[in-house]
């Protein structure tokens, strides 16, 4: 269930704004590595702040009212997270060029692998914002999910709002990348619950 008192829009704009954060601090290393890394910052702040994030709610549909709240997280987290791209271009131009070249990558592959690394985004995400929620959490768990799906080129529609902003490339192809961040959007929300259908609730919790 989604607390509808929990400083649900704050909290969202909050959360779209941090991983904007981890996308900044990524596009602005020359190493891929180390820049994924550092986009495990924004998550984690999520995590420690207790924040909305639509890749970390997606899981916790229960009824109706739920869902309304998460089309509430998700717009939030899309907003804040595009506007913090255009302010981070206008502040830094340098960082367009490395967010074309993530956007012009996007363009460039098809649809089916497209779904699946989304979907490998979504199970990650969860996993690693679960493992935070866990006495005595280890971040390392949350750095290495978020490097491997970076690593692996998977997709997250938090972070592509915040290339779109930074980068130029929406205002050129903002039709085809609008419906590819609707397919991300989806099959993010596909992996969120493919993580609670094998890890919390599978066949062999409920046995035990």
């Amino acid at each position: 269930m989604i607390d509808p008192n929990n400083h649900i829009i704050s909290k969202s704009l909050f959360a779209g704004i941090a991983i904007g954060v981890g996308g900044y601090l990524f596009l602005s290393c020359s190493n891929a590595i180390l820049g994924s890394i550092l986009f495990s910052a924004g998550l984690l702040s999520v995590c420690i702040f207790k924040c909305n994030l639509f890749t970390g709610k997606s899981g916790l549909i229960s009824d109706t009212q739920d869902l309304r709240r998460l089309v509430l997280v998700l717009l939030l987290n899309v907003f804040a997270a595009f506007v913090f791209g255009l302010t981070s271009r206008i502040l830094n131009p340098s960082i367009a060029d490395a967010a074309d070249g993530i956007l012009i990558a996007r363009m460039n592959t098809d649809y089916l692998p497209y779904i699946i690394k989304s979907i490998i985004t979504g199970f990650l995400m969860t996993l690693a914002i679960e493992s935070e929620s866990k006495p005595n959490a280890n971040h390392l768990v949350l750095i290495l999910c978020v490097v491997g799906f970076i690593s692996a080129g998977c997709l997250h529609c938090i972070a592509d709002s915040f290339y779109y902003g930074a980068g130029t490339r929406f205002y050129e192809n903002s039709g085809s990348l609008l419906l590819r961040l609707l397919v991300v959007i989806l099959f993010n929300f596909v992996g969120c619950n493919l993580y609670n259908l094998v890890v919390n609730r599978s066949i062999i919790h409920k046995s035990e």
